[in-house]
């Protein structure tokens, strides 16, 4: 098969207020020279110091989004291939330009499905959902999804493998190279550079953090690190010339790596006392925002070395934390898992965090499936995108504009 590379040269012709600061941060800091490329900017742009000090999470007079486009993928697919398909898991979606690629997870069966679909026909010319749309079938279940370029995807499985996918003329998604047993088992998430998109990182069940060239065929192993739990959320720091990884891992530690470096060894890491860390994003060249299962937001400076959690707070609609994706454009972010998603504004000037909006509007709505949880993530800075476990996928127009 070509390699990826090839196809790169082708497509790119409730009142709540929870603001507190948690007492359990023990901080080990190895220094290297990644470490000093992190601070470097402590005294310089002040936009490196827009943290977020405080959260507003008052429900009670939210701006809410604008307007809304909902459809019902399993009714869309039973339609397409005349088969009776009552519910589909969908993953988190990604998103490049105007093309969002979703998987479905569905680990006992041989029926899994790779959505493709314009969502500028979809949303601007007010298309059916058929129309703008293509899909595949797939025997293995999809744990997560990158879309690299507008039209080549990298999906982890929950059979450990890697499996990359490209759209051919908008019209069909072709199978086009694997990794296959990247991970022992589950893979839990994938990212990449957007310097460099053939650089992927992957984290898995199995404890490994591994980082990948892609443009090689058949994929080439750069380097592998032995978490020693299982990794929760990867994430390159793109505020930086692309070279810093940091990772999550479910027992409450935090992990940065330098891959111009061994990633044998982080250059910086935190442990906290409080488990289950589920994700995390970045704001800008020093800070982050920390998700975890109870539904708690933490703000991270990494410049501090005593104390580096500035402010918490627990999110008013989403009762366990799974993804938070962080809009530069807009600084806005998303904030998705259990049983709901909720969009804040961050306010530069006076580092503060309110609710914008969320997906149910008017009431804390808990699922009586339990396994019930949404995805979202920002289309065109004033949209987000959300899927759900049940097979809906919606669009909601934020008017932060």
């Amino acid at each position: 098969m070509g390699s990826l590379e090839q196809f790169y040269d082708d497509t790119m012709n409730v009142s709540i207020s929870h603001d507190y600061i948690p007492k359990d941060n023990i901080v080990f800091i190895e220094s290297k020279e990644a470490l000093d490329d992190m601070n470097e900017c402590v005294h310089k742009a002040s936009y490196s110091q827009n943290s977020i000090s405080k959260f507003v999470s008052n429900i009670t007079d939210i701006p809410g989004y604008v307007g809304q486009r909902q459809v019902n993928m399993a009714k869309i697919l039973s339609k397409m291939t005349s088969r009776c398909i009552e519910s589909l898991a969908l993953g988190k979606a990604s998103v490049q330009g105007d093309n969002v690629m979703v998987g479905t997870d569905h680990p006992q069966s041989l029926d899994n499905y790779i959505i493709w679909i314009d969502v500028c026909n979809f949303v601007d010319n007010q298309q059916n959902i058929e129309k703008c749309m293509t899909f595949t079938s797939f025997h293995e279940h999809i744990r997560d999804v990158k879309l690299l370029t507008s039209t080549v995807a990298a999906c982890a499985t929950g059979e450990g493998n890697i499996q990359l996918f490209t759209l051919r003329d908008n019209q069909s998604i072709k199978h086009m190279n694997q990794i296959k047993q990247a991970h022992s088992t589950y893979i839990r998430e994938l990212s990449y550079n957007e310097y460099s998109p053939n650089m992927v990182v992957s984290g898995g069940y199995d404890g490994f953090l591994k980082l990948w060239d892609l443009s090689k065929d058949d994929g080439c192993l750069i380097d592998v690190c032995d978490i020693s739990d299982v990794v929760s959320s990867t994430r390159w720091n793109q505020h930086k010339s692309g070279s810093v990884i940091s990772v999550t891992a479910d027992n409450g530690k935090l992990y940065m790596f330098d891959t111009r470096e061994s990633l044998k060894s982080a250059f910086h890491s935190v442990k906290f006392q409080k488990q289950d860390l589920f994700t995390h994003e970045w704001i800008n060249d020093n800070c982050l925002l920390a998700g975890y299962g109870d539904g708690e937001i933490r703000t991270l400076d990494l410049r501090m070395t005593n104390q580096c959690c500035t402010s918490s707070t627990i999110d008013p609609f989403v009762e366990g934390i799974g993804s938070i994706e962080y809009c530069r454009n807009t600084n806005a972010y998303v904030v998705s898992g259990y049983t709901d998603f909720t969009v804040w504004r961050h306010d530069l000037e006076s580092q503060s965090a309110s609710v914008w909006s969320h997906g149910k509007p008017g009431t804390l709505v808990s699922q009586n499936n339990a396994a019930y949880s949404t995805s979202a993530t920002f289309w065109r800075n004033n949209w987000v995108v959300a899927t759900d476990s049940v097979g809906s996928l919606s669009l909601y127009s934020q008017g932060f504009y």
